[in-house]
């Protein structure tokens, strides 16, 4: 009788562990480097906002959700943006490829004043 109650125990532990995990993965640069600072919002299949997170140093982020069929959709100023549509909790490696993105010149300019006191 201990056995099975112990053996339930464990189970439910297992499994419960494994449902409060949520949607992660880790965003990369075509280079294999972890992309930080980008960020990710996820979203149901009819596009409509469920939550965003931003990647840590190692590139990796996590949603404490579960959801059967979801997108995501990845920003950062220096990649362009990605959407990935999946139903997998572990979405894995998420590649950045590099925005051709160029600021234009910056003029400073100022003026004397016009009257000194």
């Amino acid at each position: 009788m201990t056995k099975r109650i112990i053996l339930f125990a464990v189970i439910l532990v297992i499994s419960l562990s494994a449902m409060a995990q949520g949607i992660n993965g880790r965003v990369i640069s075509y280079q294999g480097e972890a992309v930080r600072d980008a960020n990710v919002v996820l979203q149901h299949s009819d596009s409509s906002f469920v939550d965003v997170a931003v990647t840590d140093e190692a590139g990796r982020f996590v949603f404490g959700v579960n959801l059967d069929a979801f997108r995501l959709v990845v920003h950062h100023l220096a990649y362009h943006s990605v959407q990935l549509k999946s139903c997998k909790a572990n979405v894995g490696d998420i590649v950045l490829e590099p925005s051709d993105v160029v600021l234009g010149d910056l003029v400073i300019s100022s003026e004397r004043p016009l009257v000194k006191v």
